[in-house]
């Protein structure tokens, strides 16, 4: 959807850049990202369409449709994405300890885009204040994303290019074992990865601790058919983002808990991929086993 935002669909640019996209992206896009966001979309875009008054269209923002999803289906063993929260992601923070990071602080009074309207809890002191309820449970999902993508062994970037966030950014990348970039974003390092960087893989998620000021790294990841997860602040346009989180990116506490959520989310997801494997590897032999036994 994102894709065919930027681009238009069938051009030559699209299919050109399709291409080059590696089949373990356009897996995960299709296996994770689209089973946990096309029910919320579909629901939410059928509530708008009822609601919406007759003299107009309404403003919808991506945020509003991109909800959490309920878990009302039973667990299904060996299928991890029919589980609400397979990872337990949801224990890694609270409301409480996003405010205490100060997350529900935006910008001022007047600096900021409408399509955050409905994620703002009112103003104080000429600040807006940003609902962390709505934080909490987009922050959830977000993780939960990123853990079923290093679950399944997907590669995993983070984008940050404030030079006062650099080491924290790169400190957290480190330790959960996948990649960043806090540089200046160079257009085409990813529509021409195999020209720009001699790489035949593209990450399978890119994590925009801010919106970049210039889209371009944006653009790519949408053209590229790599999906996003950011943190958007009260100025920032949610609809640019996949899985979009309202919360303060300026804060340097309010970094370091993303930092914080997003490693101990891979890590999980990594640590669930190595117990799933040694359990498969038990039942492998005690089929064996049963097997000889029978003959």
């Amino acid at each position: 959807l994102v894709a065919y935002t930027w681009c238009g669909a069938g051009s030559e640019t699209e299919m050109s850049v399709l291409q080059r996209v590696s089949r373990t992206s356009l897996v995960h896009l299709r296996r994770v990202c689209y089973r946990l966001y096309s029910d919320a979309l579909t629901k939410k875009l059928h509530a708008a369409e009822s609601s919406a008054p007759a003299d107009g269209p309404t403003i919808i923002s991506t945020l509003t449709m991109c909800q959490p999803p309920v878990g009302t289906d039973e667990f299904q063993e060996g299928e991890p994405l029919s589980h609400p929260d397979y990872f337990g992601v949801g224990k890694l923070t609270s409301v409480r300890e996003l405010m205490e990071a100060r997350v529900h602080y935006g910008h001022k009074y007047g600096c900021w885009n409408p399509l955050m309207k409905s994620h703002l809890a009112g103003q104080r002191c000429g600040i807006h204040i940003i609902d962390l309820d709505q934080t909490y449970e987009h922050l959830v999902l977000a993780l939960n994303v990123t853990a079923h993508i290093a679950h399944r062994n997907g590669m995993v970037l983070f984008v940050n290019e404030r030079p006062q966030f650099e080491k924290v950014v790169q400190q957290a990348a480190r330790a959960c074992g996948e990649y960043f970039y806090t540089q200046p974003w160079k257009g085409g390092t990813l529509s021409n990865a195999y020209m720009f960087l001699k790489v035949q893989r593209l990450p399978d998620l890119i994590l925009f601790l801010s919106v970049p000021p210039s889209f371009t790294a944006i653009r790519e990841a949408a053209m590229c058919c790599v999906p996003s997860v950011g943190i958007v602040d009260s100025d920032c346009n949610p609809n640019l983002i996949l899985y979009p989180v309202p919360g303060n990116d300026d804060s340097p506490s309010a970094l370091r808990l993303y930092c914080r959520v997003f490693r101990d989310a891979i890590n999980l997801g990594k640590a669930k991929r190595k117990e799933d494997k040694e359990k498969e590897k038990e039942k492998e032999k005690q089929t064996e086993k049963e097997r000889l036994n029978v003959q």
